[in-house]
């Protein structure tokens, strides 16, 4: 029973360490979220700006497509940093399940002791 208390409470450490590295994780992805949607809102102003000196001939084609390319990258760095945040927050998600699984553990084995 003690060497099963002592493997429960070392999980519970374990689960706590994971939980704590996806929590400092999670204001790194939303930084990085921050970052590439203010990117957005730059090259989304850009675009409609490009989009009237299209239209007054002040611009090319070309020149308008490859703002929108790199709109379209800003886009999808948009994407990326979503997913990246919401893969963080599933990994909190499993840290906490793991905590209180450790946390079950460690009672059953203090009612054993």
């Amino acid at each position: 029973a003690k060497a099963e208390l002592r493997a429960a409470q070392e999980e519970r450490g374990n689960a706590k360490a994971e939980l704590e590295a996806a929590e400092t994780q999670t204001e790194d992805a939303s930084a990085m979220l921050r970052a590439a949607q203010a990117d957005q809102d730059y090259w989304q102003q850009e675009i409609a700006r490009m989009k009237r000196l299209l239209e007054a001939g002040a611009v090319t084609q070309e020149e308008f497509q490859r703002e929108k390319a790199q709109a379209r990258n800003a886009d999808e760095k948009v994407n990326q940093a979503q997913a990246r945040l919401a893969q963080v927050k599933a990994q909190i998600r499993a840290a906490q399940s793991a905590v209180r699984k450790a946390d079950a553990m460690l009672e059953s084995a203090r009612f054993k002791i």
